[in-house]
């Protein structure tokens, strides 16, 4: 398994899209997904 420490702008818009399927994060801005992602240590 690969670790991966940091997302590109590219993964972090990919990533916000996927969440648009999901009940608990549908309506999530991108800012938010951005600053979740900053939030976690891992990825």
């Amino acid at each position: 398994m690969e670790v991966i420490y940091e997302l590109d702008d590219q993964q972090i818009e990919q990533l916000y899209q996927l969440y648009q399927y999901e009940w608990w994060t549908k309506g999530r801005t991108l800012e938010e997904t951005d600053e979740c992602i900053k939030g976690s240590q891992l990825i």
